[in-house]
């Protein structure tokens, strides 16, 4: 039988929120000790491009190549305990580099797992699936 109230399950899913808007804004400011510690060491980060990547080479892409912002839309937070299930839409802009002069912009679906570790909530899993670019 579960204790949680009411009150505790809108306080985590505050808090999950919270830590999201961390890991954006860490993004976004190329904020290493930031990000890692909206991260946990397990992360399995799949792009909405198909490439996956672990903690390490997540933070070195997002802190380290060419900037960018990622900005979040409307959520649900869906709480089971110490796992928290994410869904909601995600926009990331990249600005200009040598590869693509216009920058590049992805408007996505999200699907995360967020887990409380030591009493933090971390992400641990993303699966991304971009939206169809519209016709020209």
């Amino acid at each position: 039988m579960s204790t949680t109230t009411e009150p505790d399950l809108a306080a985590d899913a505050a808090a999950v929120r919270a830590a999201d808007v961390q890991r954006c804004a860490a993004i976004g400011n190329r904020d290493r000790p930031a990000l890692s510690a909206t991260l946990s060491e397990d992360l399995s980060y799949m792009h909405s491009t198909g490439q996956r990547d672990g903690k390490e080479s997540y933070i070195a892409m997002s802190i380290e190549a060419t900037p960018r912002t990622v900005g979040r839309g409307e959520t649900e937070v869906l709480l089971y305990g110490d796992i928290a299930v994410v869904r909601g839409d995600y926009q990331i802009h990249i600005e200009p580099d040598a590869e693509y002069p216009d920058g590049r912009r992805t408007n996505a679906s999200g699907l995360q797992l967020w887990r409380r570790e030591d009493g933090t909530w971390r992400l641990f899993l993303h699966q991304g699936t971009a939206y169809p670019k519209p016709a020209r």
